[in-house]
């Protein structure tokens, strides 16, 4: 009995011993298995990593490559587009530009886009530029016609001039050029009326008839004492207001329209070359340099031919401000004689830069000597305004519109 009992316990423990083992066994082969499965899933991932980094990698380099043959495209195109610029082809740079500035967008080249863009502007102000200088062109040109007499043919020029002023909204120079049409057609008039009312004469006997007329005015001129030593500051007053210019009773005095010669005199005494202010007039009205009769004053190109008949050195700029630093230029001149467009009307002005007190010397302008502080202002001697600053004279100064002739005189 107790044989079979240790018997029993014998085979128990056995089977105990046999499933533990078999389950060891089982736990063994599945570890192995799931170590196998996993080692090779972490192979399959490295590889699946290293064909994507390969992927990568390649596309990288065809994006370098690709982007490298945009960035030569680009600069090529810049370069195109900076020779059409250095040829005046202004339009097609344009174009250029803007081809570059897309290529340079499709990489995200941000210094690309811009440096098209500057170039695109660059391009726009030229074009501008250009087409001023045109303008100026034809507005000087049909100028000379003008005071040849020739007013048919200075209106066609002064059209076309008008027109670019038109298309840029030049509005200043718009105003100007309207005038000088106003001129021409009332000029025109003149010569039809003419025309129609003198009978036919030879030449002689109309060269007669004009001296006869301007006669007047030079013996009436010649009568009125001039120190020649003292420079006119207020043509309003005497003896300057009563010189007269032009055959036009009552728009014919120093005070309407004399700032012409007053600053043309006034230069010549500042230059130590004094002339009677009757000379003056006689020559501008001889030279057909009086504007409609002298109810607008004097043309700037008479003044200019006449200090270069006296053998001075003489430089005229129309529309000075867009073109060059006034304070500079007058600095580097002995004088200057300044023409203006104000809410009134036209003005001369002359002006000298004293170099010890550093200020510019303005004669016969009511806007420099009734300036604020700002301008630098203060009396000078006995004539003129001295003040820190043409330029901030003409551009802080509310009537006055802008500027539209300076002639620099130098020995």
């Amino acid at each position: 009995m107790r044989k079979d009992c240790t018997k029993r316990k014998k085979q128990r423990l056995k089977s105990v011993v046999v499933v533990l083992m078999l389950f060891l066994v089982i736990t063994v082969t599945a570890g192995v298995f799931f170590l196998i499965l996993n080692i090779q899933q972490q192979r399959a991932e490295r590889k699946e990593h290293l064909t994507n980094a390969v992927m990568h990698i390649n596309k990288g380099t065809y994006g370098v490559a690709a982007a490298a043959e945009t960035v030569i495209a680009f600069n090529k195109l810049i370069k195109q587009a900076e020779a059409l610029a250095g040829e005046s082809d202004f339009d097609i740079a344009i174009s250029v530009y803007e081809t570059a500035m897309k290529v340079a967008a499709t990489i995200f080249y941000k210094e690309g886009v811009t440096l098209s863009q500057a170039g695109i502007d660059e391009m726009h102000k030229r074009i501008i530029e250009a087409k001023r200088n045109e303008a100026m062109n034809l507005f000087y040109t049909g100028d000379q016609l003008y005071r040849n007499n020739q007013y048919a043919e200075a209106l066609e020029y002064f059209s076309k001039a008008l027109e670019i002023y038109l298309e840029l909204g030049d509005q200043q120079s718009i105003v100007l050029t309207k005038a000088r049409i106003d001129y021409s057609e009332l000029k025109l008039a003149e010569m039809e009326e003419s025309n129609q009312e003198q009978p036919s004469t030879d030449n002689d006997a109309q060269d007669d008839a004009e001296e006869s007329e301007l006669t007047p005015n030079y013996e009436h001129n010649l009568s009125i004492s001039f120190d020649l030593r003292t420079l006119i500051d207020n043509q309003n007053q005497s003896p300057a207001n009563r010189v007269r210019m032009g055959m036009r009773d009552g728009l014919n005095e120093g005070w309407y329209n004399g700032c012409g010669w007053v600053a043309t005199y006034n230069a010549l005494i500042i230059m130590e070359n004094p002339k009677h202010p009757a000379e003056i007039v006689k020559h501008f009205e001889e030279s057909g340099g009086i504007a409609f009769g002298g109810v607008f004053g004097t043309y700037p190109n008479a003044i200019e031919e006449y200090l270069k008949n006296l053998g001075y050195r003489v430089s005229h700029t129309l529309f000075p401000q867009l073109s060059m630093d006034i304070d500079e230029t007058i600095k580097n001149s002995q004088v200057s004689i300044l023409a203006y467009l104000h809410t009134g009307a036209a003005h001369y002005v002359t002006i000298v830069y004293e170099e010890d007190i550093d200020k510019f010397i303005v004669y016969n302008d009511s806007f420099a000597c009734t300036r604020s502080a700002s301008l630098g202002y203060q009396s000078y001697t006995e004539t003129g305004a001295a003040i820190d600053s043409i330029a901030a004279l003409i551009s802080n100064t509310r009537d006055i519109l802008f500027s539209f002739s300076l002639i620099t005189v130098n020995n």
